[in-house]
């Protein structure tokens, strides 16, 4: 399992010198994989660590507190991911005002060079860092030549479409309830983890039994019934019920808009269960039986500077 580091002043010596891939990943999209499987390919070529540089919380929800950011992949989920592509470790900046007031050379000398040691940084053609976004690509790259690290820059990644894969659209998607569209360009299957709480069986009933999830006041999923397949905290799965198996997505706010109107608690006995729930298809009017979604074909590009 890839190691998660918070505290910078305690870097194994193992993980200094290595691959660095620098961006928030939030999703870590197929976009994003472009970044971090050229920083693999590089720590691997090379003999040397692969590390993800990730900043936490999101920055957007420093800089604009009353519109949280829906994030598609919190720290923990995130991390699991890193792990699957093989990444060493994922050092988790702390993001807050004193960090956002460092300048960019900062950032450099302190960070990539004093704390992890850089051999070798990859990241977006747009990453910007410090200070009012002073340091840029070619600030990088420059700092690269006076440092002695090399510094790889990946253009973006456009689907088969010509659209650019973030996760601006990937929000947008899900807000709408295109499972479908989401999952083809994260490049997986999207996923929610949360307690199981209990509502009024009526699905049961009817002959779709549902679970209902009680979701961050960000997430902006849209409410709805959704087929999923589930996985339980320790990873093995729950059940597969692709096709009559359902769960209820609502917010914690206690709004369950989906079945009712009325206001719901988070169900807190014990025989609640934190699950996994795995997005096979998008929301269906309960309880009709739901689609599928398919992936999409897309290209990127990266130029690079080596020592």
């Amino acid at each position: 399992m890839a190691q998660r580091i918070q505290d910078f002043g305690q870097v194994p010596a193992a993980l200094r010198g290595g691959v660095v891939a620098i961006g928030n990943f939030d999703g870590v999209h197929r976009g994003h994989q472009q970044v971090l499987s050229e920083a693999v390919d590089l720590s691997v070529r090379h003999g040397l660590c692969a590390s993800a540089l990730t900043f936490e919380p999101h920055p957007r929800t420093v800089f604009a507190r009353d519109t949280p950011v829906f994030r598609l992949t919190p720290a923990p989920l995130k991390a699991r991911l890193l792990d699957l592509m093989r990444f060493d470790a994922v050092f988790e900046q702390q993001f807050d005002r004193d960090f956002a007031s460092r300048s960019a050379n900062n950032f450099v000398t302190d960070i990539l060079v004093g704390r992890l040691g850089v051999a070798h940084v990859v990241t977006g053609y747009d990453f910007h860092f410090g200070k009012g976004r002073q340091g840029d690509p070619d600030f990088l790259i420059d700092a690269g030549k006076r440092f002695g690290f090399g510094v790889t820059l990946v253009e973006a990644y456009r689907d088969e479409g010509g659209e650019v894969v973030s996760s601006s659209r990937i929000r947008e998607a899900l807000s709408k309830g295109d499972i479908g569209t989401a999952n083809g360009l994260l490049g997986y299957r999207y996923a929610v983890s949360a307690e199981v709480t209990h509502g009024k069986k009526l699905g049961r009933s009817l002959g779709y039994p549902t679970a209902n999830m009680a979701l961050p006041p960000e997430t902006a999923l849209v409410p709805g019934v959704y087929a999923v397949r589930f996985r339980r905290a320790d990873g093995r799965c729950a059940f597969v019920v692709p096709t009559d198996g359902f769960m209820t997505a609502w917010r914690v706010s206690a709004v369950a808009r989906p079945l009712s109107r009325r206001a719901r608690t988070c169900c807190s006995k014990p025989s609640c269960s934190t699950f996994q729930a795995i997005f096979t298809a998008k929301p269906a009017p309960y309880p009709s039986s739901p689609g599928s979604g398919a992936r999409r074909n897309s290209t990127g590009s990266t130029r690079s500077w080596h020592r």
